[in-house]
């Protein structure tokens, strides 16, 4: 009964604090401000009776932690959604209800009781959440005005039988009612924009692989004999279907490519965490320049705009698809301008541990730069989904990296793909897993090395007998 309950809290608390995570940014902000003010004002200027210190810090000290959340350490992040619900319940519910008491029940006090429970449901538009921020908070503001006001008992509670009580419910009861319509609204409108993009960011991705596959098949047409009526036999070259094989080689690879995109894609919309258990160690030239082989340009002149300069290959442990995605999310979105700027050029710099992508486009304003990685966040573009450089940045973090962006309007916009630098420690474990993979498979197989230079026959049969394969040698085939 219980962990249902409390499941249903954490899942409604963590949806409530992604919907408001910037209002409860600024919400911080003035709280700390209103909290300092006052308490200057009625703790040295005009004292009033009741007023804490030490009650009025821890205040401004929760709302200053929410205002800086963005600066919090990524391992702590996941706890910003409780600290928000403390902050609202110690801010609001448990502060207005020490201050109404300490007061002896004033009208201004009331008054200030009956906002609170408004804003408390606008930043918790769940029942659930909302009835147990207000309650618990008006709970411990009574506890703490008993344990520490002296003249308690003397105060006039009956005052909040007969008026409090019957304000406080009917706040309450008006603002969930209100809020429950609002709430259904924004979810129908959120759920429509979440299957919008969703349809665009798949059609997109798909876009890549599925040219792909059409130019290996267009290959595969031009290898193949040409159709004809007559009953006869048409023979292939060994060039030509060594030829169709990679081609075929090369589509399956693309259906592959596809298949995961789609699967990364879904994920990101329904905000997964990516994995890290399947890294592997990369040469950041190799994949680099795949990707910039592979991706689907609209003509040839396109992808002699894109120019690749690899001034110091390293490697780095990551995913190979979802790096290339990366660099395909770039790619995209950089041609996505060329037909409005004929002189914009692509150019791609690897370096130690950084990767640095540059398109001298039509650059991004401070305000589009400020908010170019966050999700469903798009500018300049019909049909966008704004899922792809936020997946961008998950996907570097997920590296161990991270990928940032400079940008000057009608200039250029530059990202910066930083990685870690690889011990050698690992890369010594890496080759030694990928030598015990390929020992499973090629163990006790016969393999033929034809060459007519018996060194280079030697130097292949060193290479290949530590696989566990059976190595014979001939100077020719014949």
């Amino acid at each position: 009964m219980l962990m249902p309950l409390f499941r249903r809290f954490a899942t409604e608390l963590q949806e409530s604090y992604d919907a408001s995570a910037r209002s409860l940014v600024v919400a911080g902000a003035v709280g700390a401000l209103v909290f300092l003010g006052y308490g200057v004002l009625w703790l040295f200027v005009t004292p009033v009776e009741h007023e804490s210190f030490a009650l009025r810090s821890l205040a401004v000290v929760l709302c200053v932690s929410v205002a800086f959340s963005a600066r919090w350490p990524r391992r702590l992040r996941p706890l910003l959604p409780w600290v928000c619900f403390v902050t609202v319940m110690y801010a609001l519910p448990f502060y207005a209800t020490y201050q109404l008491i300490g007061s002896n029940y004033a009208v201004l006090r009331s008054m200030l009781m009956v906002s609170m429970v408004f804003f408390v449901i606008v930043m918790f538009p769940y029942y659930l959440l909302a009835l147990a921020n207000i309650a618990i908070g008006i709970a411990l503001g009574v506890l703490a005005a008993w344990l520490t006001i002296p003249d308690f008992a003397s105060f006039n509670h009956a005052i909040v039988k007969s008026v409090h009580l019957q304000a406080m419910i009917y706040s309450v009861a008006a603002g969930l009612l209100f809020t429950r319509s609002n709430l259904k609204a924004m979810l129908a409108r959120q759920r429509a924009d979440t299957l919008q993009a969703l349809a665009g960011s798949i059609a997109h991705e798909l876009r890549n692989p599925l040219g792909q596959l059409r130019h290996r098949l267009r290959s595969i047409g031009r290898s193949l004999p040409r159709p004809s009526v007559a009953d006869q036999a048409a023979t292939l070259s060994v060039r030509e279907l060594d030829s169709i094989y990679s081609e075929l080689a090369q589509g399956r690879l693309a259906i592959d490519r596809g298949m995961q995109m789609i699967s990364l894609t879904l994920d990101e919309i329904q905000g997964k965490s990516l994995s890290t258990s399947d890294l592997r160690l990369l040469s950041a030239g190799t994949v680099t320049r795949k990707a910039v082989e592979e991706f689907n340009y609209e003509s040839e002149g396109d992808r002699a705009r894109v120019e690749l300069r690899i001034e110091k290959d390293f490697v780095f442990k990551g995913d190979e698809t979802r790096y290339i995605f990366v660099l395909f999310n770039l790619l995209k979105n950089a041609l996505h301008y060329f037909p409005d700027h004929p002189a914009a050029r692509v150019r791609i710099l690897v370096e130690p541990q950084c990767i640095t992508f540059e398109d001298t486009g039509p650059g991004m304003t401070p305000a589009v730069l400020a908010k170019v990685f966050q999700s469903f966040h798009t500018a300049g573009k019909e049909g966008g989904t704004g899922l792809g450089l936020s997946f961008c940045k998950r996907t570097m973090e997920a590296f161990g990296g991270d990928i940032t962006c400079e940008s000057q309007p009608n200039r250029f916009t530059r990202f910066f793909l930083r990685l870690p630098v690889v011990s050698q420690a690992d890369i010594e474990a890496e080759e030694a897993r990928t030598l015990a993979q390929a020992k499973r498979v090629l163990a006790g197989k016969h393999v033929l090395v034809v060459d007519d230079v018996a060194v280079l026959r030697t130097i292949a049969r060193a290479m290949l007998q530590p696989l566990g394969l059976h190595v014979e040698e001939a100077e020719n085939g014949q």
